[in-house]
């Protein structure tokens, strides 16, 4: 009896297959070039891309939204925050601004991917704001605080806040010489759902 006949040289090969590679190599394992290769990196990349992301959002809403002195007169701004492609506005004022502007006090740095912005155009500075002016050091604070976490920030405008807690009264009024004026009526409303149960009023005279 005649051993069997191995396919000719013109047999058709099976699907995916080519000269000197196995059936089911369409995506050769192990070979860096292959597609199963690009794929894997492809797919780690958009799992890294996405778990930053996460922890941006995660790190972004728990920033408070409104940090400001419990009584008295001092300078705000009103900042906006990005983490990724996220972002919120959120109020920082304190007394403390008033004298770093005098070059006392704690002194902040602004790292990292920060702007400053005066007026509707946003100019890029160097590593540190100027130090003469108040609102600068409010700005600086937060941006070095918010950059540990990995979050960027610019200034919206400035202005300053009256706090009387005995009155359960906040007045937001006037501007910042280096940011322009913020959009006080944003800041009131950031206000307003921090302090409920207070009576909340703004103007954009004064200074």
């Amino acid at each position: 009896m005649a051993a069997p006949q191995g396919p000719g040289p013109n047999a058709a090969s099976p699907p995916g297959c080519g000269r000197g590679q196995p059936a089911g190599a369409d995506w050769p394992v192990g070979r860096e070039g292959g597609r199963l290769g690009r794929a894997r990196r492809w797919l780690g990349a958009a799992a890294e891309g996405a778990g930053r992301a996460g922890m941006a959002g995660a790190a972004l809403s728990a920033v408070p939204a409104v940090q400001i002195d419990g009584h008295g007169v001092f300078k705000y701004v009103l900042l906006r925050v990005r983490g990724g492609a996220a972002h919120r506005d959120i109020v920082r004022g304190h007394g403390w601004a008033e004298y770093h502007g005098e070059g006392r006090g704690p002194r902040g740095g602004c790292r990292g991917p920060t702007r400053l912005r005066r007026g509707p155009a946003r100019l890029r500075r160097g590593p540190r704001a100027p130090r003469s002016l108040p609102a600068a050091d409010l700005f600086e604070r937060t941006a070095e605080e918010l950059a540990r976490h990995g979050l960027s920030c610019e200034c919206l405008g400035g202005g300053r806040l009256a706090h009387r807690p005995e009155e359960r009264k906040i007045h937001v009024y006037g501007y910042s010489v280096g940011f322009g004026r913020a959009d006080h009526a944003v800041t009131t409303e950031k206000l307003k759902a921090e302090y409920p149960d207070y009576e909340i009023t703004w103007a954009d005279e004064g200074y």
